[in-house]
């Protein structure tokens, strides 16, 4: 059993994330703008990156595992279910949640194969879903207002408010004040352990597990729903429609925006979103206390949780 403990103590070593000095030599280094001479862009890819950090602290690791065994030792024998283990951390989840773990390997969440398989979702999933959905809903708008002679321009307005701005701001707020909420020590139990990773910390201790990406319909629809009732209480019939459907598009903006940099989506990782994905990966492998917002980083601008330059 002692064995079986120190190979599962090797494998976290091994897997955490980072020394916080390795992870700012390597922002320098994704700052860094291709010269004229390069002939590629940057590519910025969270596995390359990470394997690098790892290789330059594998020295330090054991050293520093005997100096603070709390911090490097790990309880959780990851080729069994996760779920049921998370009880034996405690205290100690809120810091092990946040140490990232290398690769984009599954683990398995549950025993049951029907639950392990509704917590995987295919990115393809979202649009494939979302964009009729929102098409329909849309139209459904738009024939209320033209029938009621309303303004077509305005109802275009609150679409794109409550996409760019309704979607943002309830992102940002769910991220930070409910993913990352501080927790009196008296209310960390086993059950908001299990239901924070579930929702959050699942993918914040594996962050490169593709399946795991992108919020399955069984959340999603849930909270779409919820959206397109509070619309309904807010606008009239018709504005409604184009609001709940703006909500639900900033949804879509965030999940494919969320996988892109992350799954390096069509490439776009390294292009058109590099720096978005930059500021990303400081939040999941610098400081998960800054870096809020996916889709837009105006509320971290405004709420002084933009990630740090190094």
């Amino acid at each position: 059993m002692r064995a079986s403990f120190a190979r599962r103590q090797s494998r976290s070593r091994a897997s955490d994330a980072p020394s916080a000095q390795s992870v700012r030599e390597l922002n320098h280094q994704l700052d860094r703008e291709p010269s004229p001479a390069d002939a590629k862009p940057v590519t910025v890819d969270p596995r390359d990156v990470l394997a690098h950090a790892a290789r330059s602290t594998s020295d330090s690791d054991a050293s520093a595992s005997d100096a603070d065994d709390g911090a490097t030792s790990d309880p959780i024998d990851y080729d069994e279910p996760l779920l049921a283990q998370l009880e034996r951390l405690g205290d100690a989840y809120d810091a092990w949640v946040t140490r990232a773990r290398l690769g984009a390997t599954s683990t398995r969440l549950f025993r049951n194969p029907a639950l392990e398989a509704l917590s995987k979702t295919h990115w393809s999933v979202v649009p494939v879903f979302w964009m009729p959905v929102i098409a329909y809903v849309l139209y459904c708008g738009y024939v209320k207002v033209i029938e009621d002679g309303r303004s077509g321009a305005f109802a275009a307005a609150v679409f794109v408010a409550s996409a760019r701005g309704a979607w943002p701001t309830f992102e940002y707020i769910i991220h930070r004040f409910v993913f990352h909420a501080k927790r009196r020590r008296e209310r960390r139990w086993a059950i908001w352990n299990q239901l924070h990773y579930l929702f959050h910390g699942c993918h914040h201790k594996h962050p490169q597990e593709l399946l795991r990406l992108v919020f399955p319909l069984t959340v999603s629809v849930p909270v779409g729903y919820a959206a397109a009732r509070a619309c309904s209480a807010v606008f009239a019939s018709g504005y409604a429609e184009f609001a709940a459907a703006g909500f639900q598009f900033g949804y879509l903006t965030y999940d494919m925006t969320h996988y892109a940099v992350h799954g390096n989506l069509f490439g776009l990782g390294d292009h058109a979103l590099k720096r978005r994905r930059v500021k990303h990966l400081r939040h999941h492998y610098d400081d998960h206390t800054s870096g809020f917002g996916v889709t837009s980083s105006a509320l971290d601008a405004v709420c002084g949780t933009l990630p740090r330059t190094h």
